[in-house]
Parts: C-alpha cells; structure tokens; sequence
C-alpha cells in the first residue's frame, strides 16, 4: 500500500506577509515514497514560491509517516510548535487513517534522517547494516551463528558489538521458510542484542530490536519454543523498552515489566537458575526506575527479586555484583521504611561490590557501583568530598567502558559542587552534563540538566536574569512533558519556580506573589505520592498563605505537610531516625496550630498542639499507663498477646536507644542495620497485639491518638489545660476548659511575639537562669492575656510550653492566681490525686561528700517524714538506690545531689550517686517500673528538668524518664542551682506538703518559691539547719534584705505531672 496524502498548508510569506496556502505531503509511507522522505528529512520540508510576490521561502509542516517495522507509525513534528499543537495534528491525521492506537511517537524534524533511515539514501524497510563495507556472499546460518557466540559477552565493546550485528544480518538475509523457526528466532535474538548491547544505542537501534524480536515471538515461536529460548526474547524486549526513546514514557515503562515479569517466570520454568537471577535483576532496574503512582510498590518488588538473586549469583562474579549494585540501589530508592537503615543497607551492597569489582575487569560496573556509592552519600547529606572521589571514579570507569551515564556523573558533581560552595565548579560540571544530553533524544534528562544549569546561572538581585530563568524552567517543563514524566520531576521544577517568583517578589514586581502561591500550589498537588517532598512543599505554601492573612488555606495546607511527616514517621524504626525527623519537622506542628487557632478552627488546633507532644516517649508511656484490667479480665489471651509484645518492644527498643547516644558513624549504622529487622518484627507484633484489642467491645479507642474530646476530658470544672506556642508569625494560648455542665470547650488568645523574639532574648545572656527569664519577659504579655481568660472558678492549671518555651518557667509572674504545674501531653496525664501521700519517703543526699547543704537538706525531709529512709554520702550507691525503689514502694523520693545535662548525648544525662551516675537511659530501660504508685519524685538538683533543646516538644529529659518509671509527679530545675536557696525552697515544700490542709504538690511548690522570695536572714537561720557555710553565707546579708529575692534562684523548680 502506497499512502501520500497532500493537503492545502496555510503559510505566511516573511517577504511580503501573505497569507496563502501550498499542497504539502503530511501522511507518507515509509517505504514507498523514499523521494518525498528525502526532501522531507532534510529538516525543513519544502521551498514554496509566494503568489504574490514571488519570491521562495521554506514551509516546515509535520507529517505521519507509515513505518513496515514498529513503530509502524511515527509523527515528525516541526519547529516551533507546541506539544498541544502536534498533539491535535497527529490525532487528526491518524483519524484519516481509521488508526486507533493513541501510543504514537511525537519526533522533531530533524530526526527523520535517523528514524526513517534515509540520511544515506537507503530504503527505511531495509534491514541492511551501515557502516561496515560492501554485502558479501554469506556463509551458513550454522557457521555465521557459531561465529558470534565464539565473540563472547559483547556488552560495551562497541567493535564486538559491530561484528556481532554485522553477522547476523548476513544470517537473517538466509533465511528462508523452510529454516526451523528456533534458528530463526535465535538469529533475530542475537541480532537485537548486539544492537542493545551497544554503549549507547541510537533510537533507531532501540526500534529494530523491538522490531525483530516481536516478530520472533509472532512468527517464529510456538508452544513446543524451549521456555530459555523465549524468555531471552521476553528479557530482551524488556531492555528495548526500558532504553526506548519515542513513544507514550509510561506505556515504555509498563511494556518493560511486563516482558520482564514474563521472561522472570519463564526462566524459573527453564531451570537455568543463573540466567533467572539475571534476569530479575534486570526487571528489578525497571522497576527502580519506575516513576508512576506504583513507584512504591514496585520498589519493594525490586527488593524481593534482588535479595532471592543474589543468592543464586556466584560470588565476586560480574553477574553477582551487577545484581549486588542494584540491590543497593534499590535500598537506596526505598520509599518505605527506615531512611537510616535503608541507606545502611545500600552501603553495605556498595561496598561489597567495591571489593570484589576493578577498573579493569568490569569498568562499567565499577562506575555503576561508585556512582550510586557517590549518589548515596549525597543523599544523606554526608561529606561531599567523600561523594566527589567517588563520582570521579565512576566517571573513570565510564569513559573506559565508552557508557553513556556520564551526564548523570557530571549532574551528581554538581550536586557536590553546590554542597561545597564552589559555584564555579558547580555551572561547569552542569555544562558538561548538557553536553551529552540534547532535548530531542533525552528529553527527560535534558530537562534536568537545564533546570538546573538555569538555576545556578540566576542572579536573584536582577529582574532580567530572574526572568530569562523563569524562562528556561518553563522550557524544562515542557521538555518533561514531551517525555512524559512522572509527577514528582514536575513537581520539582514547580517548586524551583516558585523560588524564582519568590525573588522576583521581593524585588517589587507587580504580581509575583500569587504567581508563587501558583506554582506552590501546583508543585504540592504533584508531590502527594512523595511525602519527603509533600512536607516541606506543603508546609512552604502553607507559610505563603500565613504570611497573607489567608489562615483557613495556610491551615489546610499545614495539616497536609502534618500528614505527609507522619507517614514518615510511621516508617521509622530506629530511635535515631526518628528524632532526627521529629527535630526536621520540630515546628511544623506549632505552624499548623497557630494557622488553626486563626482560622478560629480550635478544637482542631488543641488537637494538632497534642499531637507534637512527646510522640516517641508518649508512646511507651501510654503503653504503660493503659487500663487493661477490663481487657485482662474478660479477654486473658489478648492481654497477654499486648503485654508480651510491649515488653518485646520495650527490651529492642532499649538497645535501639544506643544508637541514639552514639551517633550516625557508619559502625553504628552497621550495628543499627542489625537490629532493625527485630525492631520492625516487635513493631508489627505491637500493631497486631493493639488492634486486637481495638476490636473488642468498648475498646476502639485503644492507643489512638487523642481527639478533642479525649484531651478535654482530662480537665474538670476547677481544673484547665492549657498549650503555649510561639511561632515565627506570632504566638499563641490555647486554653481547654470543661464547663459546668460538662460540656468541653477551647479558647485562644493571641500576641505578636514570636519564636524568633524569644531565641533573641534567650541568646543574649551568656547566664542560663538570665536567658531564662530573660524569655520569661518576653512572653509575659501572652501570658497575661491568658491568665485573663482563665474562668474564676479554675484553681489549677497543666501547662503545655510547646517548643523552646518548654525550657523557660513561663508562668513565672503572669499566672500567680492559679496554680501551675506542666505536662508532658495530655494523653500521658495521670489522673489527678487529690490525697498527699507523704508517709513513706526514700531520700538520698550528698552522695559524693561535697555538698554540705544537700547531705542537711536530705537529713531535714527525712525527719519531716513518719517513714524515711535515709541514704547519705557513700550509702546513696547506684544499687542501693535502686533495690529500695523495687522492694519498698514510696509516696516520694527525694534526691538532693549533683544533676547535669548533656545536650549532645541526653541519654547520658542523670543523677550523680556515690559509684557513678543514675542516667536517662538507664532509667528508660528500666522496665521494672521502680517508680510505680509513686506520688511524687524530687530532683533537688542542677537542670534536673532539663528536655533537650533540639527538640523540646520530645520533653527527652529526666522527668519523662521518672514518669517512664511511674511516677505520677516529677519536681526538678531549669538550670544550675544554689546550695543553700535550694535547701532552703525544698525543707519549706516540703512542710507545706505535710501541713493541716495537705497542700497539693503545684500549690506547695508555688507557695514556697513565694516564701522564700520574701524570706530574710532571721527567718532563714530559723528554717536551716546551721552549718558552717550557711552561717557565713546569710552572715554576709542584713536582716532586711532579702537574700534570694531574685527568681534565679527559686524559679528554675517547675512541677511536671500531677
């Protein structure tokens, strides 16, 4: 069938600009009208004459050509156009021809050369190979097919690659019917590997081997074709696709896993188990490159195959470090699970490899292993030193093998580059990228590269610049959407669009702003299945409608970027990570609530404020804390399965502590890399054990998180709750009251201080009880408002200081009608008792001998006491301590020693006893539960209610641990503290505690932090027992004055708990 259809094209003459028309081919067949695909291919298309004025100008039209191998359709487009604008012509032609199949490869112009195989005057139906001299008679299929096995694995040498096509083609022209069709499909399976095999195959390569190999499938193979035979045409097609460079990307990216699965199962069948991991490992690269909606899944199918492949392989062997490399990769890519542990496991692959791989031996293999090593590195943010050696080896091992991943090399340099801030390097290495990737044939890559180089090359201080990059962006979308990529890409230049609308805002220019708004917008829509990206893309365009008074968007788009970061949380499993991510997201929570509680969305503020609290320790604690006794009663195994599987959980994660104390070096990355299959297994044992609990009757509520009537319910009609916030756009008290008919409510009240005041107000003292207060003034304006709302009838306050509020007495001063003491969250609040148990008292004073003032502290609440045990100097020994908290239960224990903070490594901070120190995580690891019935435990010590300032909401600190261990109150201090005041404050707690009324532990401490505000020296000598220092101490003061009447030193002691 001969198929050229002429039609009337409009032109404009560029000489004397009339329109008129001229007839021009737009459908061709391929292989019949070679003169028409000559003029055509050249790259203009036709010279036409002007009616008018005569004069001869080149009229560019695309056209449909009709192909005799696959794709047996393919549109040219011409320059200049629109990808909407090809789109509608080539369906309008292809209508004409009755075609139905929408998968039609889009090609510029000047492609036609390559695609139609006419740039040397040959027939495109021709299956004559260029390039290698004049055709000779061939020899026998027999000897020609012997002659290319006897050349061996020709993968990346492009010569071996040459002989190998060039004598199958000499094959293919003897066939004839009666050869047998598995000497048939052979020749046409080694025909298109040693077109796939080469460095870099042209598309015309990659469209031949989809060619021959269909049509060894249709023609040539049958049911009695031996299972190898057609699973190597399956795995072979597979790679066609994955290279191919024209066509629908994801209709590519779906025809490679499908023959690959097939050739996968085929092999199994074939028994040849070498040829089976091979090929896995070749479905699996697929799979890894997949960047549809099914990217996740596909993933973790790509693991599965990898890690059975690599098992098979032999060691050391080329296959098995092909298979090794991608399994890393794989790890690497992971959209699930541990980011820690997947990248721990992706090193440990690389550098097997390394070991067992040369230059020399394999030099496309060794560049693959380094530069995913490289990629790697740069990834988790490590040196970028470290990432350039090795990239610079991959491109080493690439150059020698001839591959064509070098523009990813260059890219990956870049990115290293940028790191360093060598911008210099940074550009060129982008330049060198570009150089081997053009927009026509890579598009996708291109588009990369571009917006990259793009980028680096603007100068956000000029309009113009500014411009000419938004420019280059759009260029780049619409490369990526010629390619059809996947969202996320687009997602990301939407995002750097953003960036550059950003700064043309700040340079004043008329509407900007909401064309940033836009293209955030646009970017948070097409990064939904990413949640890495979706949080923070998410959370920047919440803060553009913050910063625009728009509360009720920004808080939407703040609760998505919450509910992409908990996604990630719930895949962490190691005790690291999961700080680490909590400390990226630390005000994520604090901005969503804020924008809540604006957009007058209050119940949802009080519950996004809980949320941020004290996530990883809360969830050991309510654990603890929870009423099974109905469940143990009535339903004995699913208690039993709970319990089992939280002490199973407890005792891994007390290892995974370790981690947390001792870095991210890859030797505890190895060590962690051990643990964190145990860790997943008791995770999910946990999960099983509290949803079967969740399904028994009344107990759907088990263990989840807590709604706004849960978080009410924790207060009365005498008592509230209160979360205090500050944020960069202002702060803000949410109160949670219960009325008199017990219906809950929530208020907020507002003031324009922001985090950003308070860190410039702490920073500015060198003293840490200065830059405490310092902050304290800072927000009492917030504070008094919300002592104003606080109903008459509250008497108590739980407050809840959010973020770097958390380490400052905020109440000091602005709250003295109620009483106040803080909360870890509401979920992990024990319930209020109102009896004060003081009978039984453990107190421990002076354990190493050099505070005088703690031993007769110790001494005086021990005699306040009808039954004390006393432990002083050398008897206040670690175990001594602790074998009295297990076999004598207290109302309280009070510890008046040496405390301390380590901000670097908050495990190992503690109590200071007479053999070495009582640390946090000896006490989190402690799962006896020596503190259990406990009513109240003091730490009269230096920063003994210290949390961590990376990260406050996790209230990591020794008071979590105590309540950790049971207790229902904890009493500690801020910071370094005065002997004396503190002996002091402590005797008068602790006889207001023991008093006729019973004061509660908040009210006791309130009232002698008051008391000893005022106290003189007289009264002072009478309360203290009179040693030595004490004496010349007091001495030193006249009997009007009031010796610790500055709040350093009596408001560092805050009540945490109840």
């Amino acid at each position: 069938m001969t198929v050229t259809r002429r039609e009337a094209v409009p032109w404009t003459c560029p000489a004397c600009d009339t329109r008129q028309h001229a007839r021009l081919p737009v459908i061709l067949d391929a292989s019949a009208d070679e003169s028409a695909l000559a003029e055509l291919s050249r790259g203009e298309s036709h010279d036409a004459a002007c009616e008018r004025c005569r004069k001869v100008s080149t009229v560019s039209v695309g056209f449909l050509a009709v192909r005799p191998l696959p794709p047996y359709l393919v549109y040219f487009a011409p320059p200049h156009t629109s990808a909407a604008v090809d789109s509608a012509e080539e369906r309008r032609l292809r209508q004409f021809l009755g075609q139905t199949d929408s998968g039609v490869p889009h090609f510029p112009l000047s492609m036609a050369p390559i695609m139609l195989g006419v740039a040397s005057g040959e027939a495109s139906g021709s299956f004559r190979t260029k390039g290698h001299g004049p055709r000779v008679e061939p020899p026998a299929v027999a000897e020609l097919i012997a002659r290319i096995g006897a050349l061996g694995d020709t993968r990346d040498d492009d010569e071996a690659t040459a002989v190998a096509e060039r004598l199958a083609d000499q094959a293919l022209t003897l066939v004839t019917r009666e050869t047998p069709p598995e000497a048939r499909s052979l020749i046409r399976l080694l025909l298109a590997g040693a077109l796939l095999n080469r460095t870099q195959p042209t598309p015309w390569d990659v469209e031949r081997a989809i060619g021959v190999l269909s049509h060894a499938i249709v023609k040539d193979c049958g049911p009695d074709t031996p299972p190898g035979t057609l699973a190597s045409i399956h795995s072979d097609l597979a790679r066609a696709y994955a290279r191919r460079m024209c066509g629908r990307p994801d209709l590519n990216e779906h025809l490679a896993r499908s023959h690959g699965e097939s050739a996968v199962e085929l092999f199994e069948r074939s028994g040849d188990r070498l040829a089976w991991a091979v090929c896995a490992s070749n479905l699996a690269t697929d799979l890894i490159a997949t960047r549809s909606g099914e990217r996740t899944s596909c993933l973790e199918r790509a693991v599965a195959l990898l890690e059975a492949a690599v098992e098979v392989a032999p060691p050391g062997h080329r296959e098995w470090c092909d298979i090794a490399s991608n399994l890393g990769q794989a790890h690497a890519a992971r959209a699930t699970g541990d980011d820690m542990v997947n990248f721990a496991r992706a090193r440990q692959w690389y550098a097997r490899v390394a070991e067992a791989e040369g230059i020399e031996d394999n030099p496309r293999g060794y560049g693959d292993t380094h530069y995913k090593l490289g990629m790697l590195i740069l990834k988790q943010r490590r040196d970028p030193q470290e990432a350039l050696i090795h990239l610079e080896e991959a491109r080493r091992g690439y150059e020698r093998a001839g591959h064509g991943q070098l523009s990813s090399v260059h890219l990956g340099m870049s990115t290293a580059y940028a790191m360093l801030g060598r911008s210099a390097d940074h550009i060129a290495a982008l330049e060198k990228a570009q150089e081997f990737r053009s927009p026509e044939l890579h598009p996708a890559e291109w588009a990369r590269v571009h917006a990259s180089l793009a980028t680096a090359r603007m100068d956000t201080s000029s309009l113009t610049s500014l411009a000419e990059g938004t420019a280059a962006l759009h260029e780049a979308l619409e490369a990526l959407e010629r390619a059809k990529a996947g969202p996320l890409e687009a997602a990301m230049l939407h995002d750097r669009l953003s960036d550059v609308w950003g700064a043309r805002q700040a340079l004043g220019e008329q509407g900007a702003r909401a064309q940033q708004i836009a293209e955030l917008t646009t970017a948070a829509g097409l990064s939904r299945d990413n949640a890495h990206m979706h949080r923070d893309v998410a959370r920047r365009l919440g803060a553009l409608h913050a910063a625009s008074g728009d509360w009720p968007v920004a808080a939407d788009a703040y609760r998505s970027a919450v509910a992409a970061a908990d996604e990630l949380f719930n895949t962490m499993l190691l005790d690291t990570a999961q700080r680490r991510l909590l400390a990226s997201s630390a005000t994520l929570r604090h901005e969503a609530c804020h924008a809540l509680a604006r957009a007058g969305r209050l119940p949802e503020a009080v519950v996004m404020a809980e949320s941020a609290r004290a996530r990883i320790i809360g969830q050991t604690l309510e654990q603890t804390n929870a009423d099974l006794e109905d469940v143990k009663a009535g339903h004995p195994a699913a208690y039993r399965a709970f319990a089992d599987a939280a002490e199973r959980f407890a005792a891994v994660s007390s290892l995974n502590r370790d981690f947390l104390a001792e870095g991210d070096g890859d030797d505890v990355q190895a060590r962690a890399l051990q643990l964190s299959t145990e860790l997943a297994q008791a995770r999910e044992a946990l999960r099983k054990a509290i949803t079967r609990i969740q399904g028994l009757p009344g107990k759907a509520q088990f263990l989840k998180r807590a709604d706004f009537g849960e978080i009410a319910a924790r207060t009365g009609t005498s008592t509230a709750l209160s979360y205090v916030i500050a944020t960069r756009r202002g702060s803000v008290a949410l109160l949670v009251t219960t009325g008199t008919g017990g219906e809950p409510a929530a208020a907020a009240v507002f003031d324009d201080v922001t985090s950003a005041d308070v860190a410039e107000a702490v920073q500015a003292h060198a003293d840490p009880a200065d830059a405490a207060m310092a902050g304290v003034v800072r927000v009492r304006g917030l504070m008094t408002k919300l002592a104003a709302a606080i109903p008459e009838r509250i008497a108590r306050l739980d407050l809840l200081a959010c973020g770097q509020l958390g380490l400052l007495p905020v109440h000091q001063g602005a709250l003295g009608r109620v009483h106040v003491s803080y909360a870890l969250s509401a979920q992990t609040m024990s319930a209020y008792d109102p009896s004060a148990r003081c009978a039984s008292v453990l107190t421990v004073g002076d354990p190493l001998g050099d505070m005088e003032a703690a031993a007769e502290e110790a001494r005086a609440v021990a005699r306040l006491a009808p039954r004390p045990i006393l432990l002083v100097g050398e008897a206040a020994r670690i175990e001594e301590v602790l074998r009295h908290l297990r076999e004598d239960r207290f109302d309280i224990v009070h510890l008046a020693c040496h405390g301390f903070y380590d901000d670097s490594g908050p495990l190992s901070s503690g109590l200071k006893l007479a053999d070495g120190p009582l640390t946090l995580r000896a006490l989190l690891d402690d799962r006896a539960r020596t503190l259990q019935g406990t009513r109240l435990v003091v730490m009269s010590a230096c920063e003994s209610a210290v949390v961590g300032t990376e990260n406050p909401d996790e209230a990591l600190g020794l008071p979590a641990a105590m309540a950790q261990a049971g207790a229902a109150c904890v009493v500690g201090s801020l910071w370094r503290v005065d002997d004396i005041a503190t002996q002091a404050l402590m005797i008068r707690f602790h006889e207001l505690l023991r008093g006729e009324s019973g004061a509660r532990i908040d009210q006791a401490l309130a009232e002698a932090q008051r008391w000893l505000a005022g106290a003189t020296p007289p009264v002072l000598r009478e309360k203290l027992p009179m040693a030595p220092g004490t004496r010349a101490r007091l001495n030193l003061f006249d009997d009007d004055e009031h010796p610790f009447g500055d709040s350093r030193y009596w408001a560092a002691f805050v009540a945490v708990g109840r």
